[in-house]
């Protein structure tokens, strides 16, 4: 593992059991994060973009999981940690942003006191420099009046003073790592906004790294520095976020592309969408998972799973197009 890296993901697969047996949720995912950059999962709801996350930091309790590949984080392996190694790490050295801030607060306890649980488990504080810390944290977070804050239950507060609230508690402790899950979803425009500028200057003060999972790739292009975009859970693509947008390599991402709104379009204009839907992942396809969604797929994609093959400019892409014996065709003018 370079000494570059913070986080590297390599092989993750993640089967979870139901009643019809196992839905295979993540195949085989790789990518690497380095400190103090931001790296986006994309794609589309049930691509396996949280259940990914999830299984990465020990917050999958199904009995029966199956999880294989590793994933080292600065130098250790999470996956082979027990939960009470996991304990000292989650919340200390990897911090989490939840997509809904109400249910990952308890609501019979004031905002103050959930935030300096946290400092007293994993820096041993007092309770009264507990919230000492805790008002500072929200006043970092520019939660307005945080003395008043710190006393109040999550209900008296709104989704983006509570998003802020949350982002506050994830990072009391000053993480390496922050994991943002979908953190502007449930807000209007403006907070939206708010947030992710709030995001972006704590990284700048802080030097943490952000994995940030989303389907809004006005997000991922505000954000982001690298973006893995997955489908039917694996990685398809993964590029840095100005070669993504200028050139993306793989017939789905050129397809969630086409379904963004953006500045040029006419008012009017309807926008495209995706035709059919995801494949079932009881028994995931032996080639491509997007060949029956797409315009460009051959027979080899229904007969063969497309390896990671380069795709110019540091980045990859899981697509039989990339492939040296096709560019050489298509470069000949027999495709």
């Amino acid at each position: 593992m370079p000494e570059d890296t913070l986080l590297e993901v390599s092989g993750l697969g993640v089967d979870i059991p139901t009643h019809g047996g196992y839905v295979h949720a993540v195949r085989g995912i790789d990518f690497t994060l380095r400190p103090g950059t931001t790296m986006a999962l994309v794609g589309e709801s049930g691509c396996g973009k949280s259940v990914s996350v999830q299984a990465m930091v020990g917050l999958l309790a199904t009995p029966g999981l199956r999880l294989s590949g590793s994933v080292l984080f600065q130098q250790r392996d999470l996956l082979q940690l027990e939960q009470g190694q996991l304990n000292r790490i989650r919340g200390a050295r990897i911090g989490m942003v939840f997509q809904d801030p109400l249910s990952a607060f308890n609501p019979t306890r004031t905002i103050g006191s959930q935030i300096a649980e946290t400092l007293r488990i994993h820096k041993g504080m007092s309770k009264a420099d507990g919230l000492v810390e805790a008002r500072r944290l929200l006043d970092e977070c520019r939660l307005s009046e945080p003395t008043k804050r710190v006393a109040q239950y999550p209900f008296e507060l709104s989704g983006g003073m509570l998003q802020r609230a949350m982002i506050a508690m994830a990072l009391a402790c000053g993480p390496e790592l922050l994991i943002a899950d979908e953190p502007t979803t449930a807000l209007d425009v403006t907070t939206q906004d708010q947030i992710l500028w709030l995001l972006q200057q704590l990284q700048q003060t802080r030097g943490m790294a952000i994995l940030l999972i989303t389907h809004d790739l006005a997000v991922v292009a505000r954000m982001a520095d690298e973006v893995a975009v997955m489908y039917a859970g694996q990685l398809v693509e993964k590029a840095g976020v100005e070669r993504l947008f200028a050139a993306p390599a793989h017939p789905y991402t050129r397809a969630l592309l086409r379904a963004t709104p953006h500045g040029e379009m006419i008012t009017d204009q309807p926008l495209e969408t995706i035709p059919g839907s995801p494949p079932d992942l009881f028994a995931p396809p032996q080639g491509c998972g997007f060949y029956p969604r797409c315009s460009e797929a051959m027979r080899i994609c229904r007969q063969r799973m497309p390896e990671i093959l380069p795709a110019g400019d540091a980045a990859v892409s899981r697509c039989w197009l990339q492939h040296p014996d096709y560019l050489a065709a298509r470069g000949a003018g027999n495709d």
